[in-house]
């Protein structure tokens, strides 16, 4: 799993394994910056896990290959709490997505070639209209849609789960269609948005995304 990482105030990506991260000189994401393992491992506790990307756009995906931008500066890391404005009506409700994290830039890509351009899938959280966006913890690599299988617990009761394989997309040529009128850059995230529920998020409620493939669960709390 790919993660992104602040520690003495420096942001680092690693590759994690099992209690520790592999550091990894250089910007996964800069085509033309080289990067290498360093050989330097540090303890996942000791270090602050950021999202695992910094995209220049959010484009959320509806189940009908529909889309639409989101801010990018509502991206929040799984070391930081969901923080809300006091709300004057009902409280927001939530879902599960899975974020697809591009690996370089695109623009009017073929299906075929897609794997060449994405860099993997992350866990996403939304909450109301997601004025945030909790993503992470990390990047697992080439990881099939239909291998995606989340579970959601609230308070430590599940939620709901969700398997991709039962979600039909064809990714690679909704890709394909996606950048014949825009350009994706390296970095950014398409969010497929699975499924929101009708239950309500209520302060100090928390969450937890556990996905097959990734060392650590997605986890936050709520507070307006």
């Amino acid at each position: 799993m790919i993660v992104r990482f602040e520690r003495n105030g420096k942001i680092k990506y690693g590759w994690a394994v099992e209690d520790r991260i592999r550091v990894i000189e250089g910007n996964i994401f800069a085509a033309e910056e080289l990067t290498v393992m360093t050989g330097l491992e540090i303890p996942l506790n000791q270090v602050r896990l950021d999202a695992p990307c910094a995209p220049k756009q959010v484009i959320m995906v509806n189940e009908d290959l529909s889309y639409h931008s989101l801010p990018a500066n509502g991206i929040i890391g799984p070391s930081e709490k969901m923080v809300f404005p006091a709300l004057s009506s009902s409280p927001p409700n939530y879902g599960l997505a899975i974020g697809i994290v591009m690996k370089r830039d695109a623009k009017e890509i073929q299906a075929i070639d897609v794997d060449d351009y994405v860099m993997g899938m992350t866990n996403v959280l939304t909450i109301g209209s997601c004025e945030q966006l909790l993503i992470g913890p990390g990047i697992v690599p080439k990881l099939k849609l239909g291998e995606f299988k989340m579970k959601l617990t609230v308070n430590g009761q599940t939620n709901h789960s969700l398997n991709m394989g039962e979600w039909k997309i064809d990714l690679a040529k909704w890709l394909e269609q996606l950048t014949a009128s825009m350009t994706l850059y390296a970095g950014d995230i398409l969010i497929i948005d699975l499924e929101r529920t009708a239950a309500l998020a209520y302060p100090e409620d928390q969450f937890e995304v556990v996905t097959d493939g990734f060392l650590i669960p997605l986890a936050t709390s709520i507070s307006y």
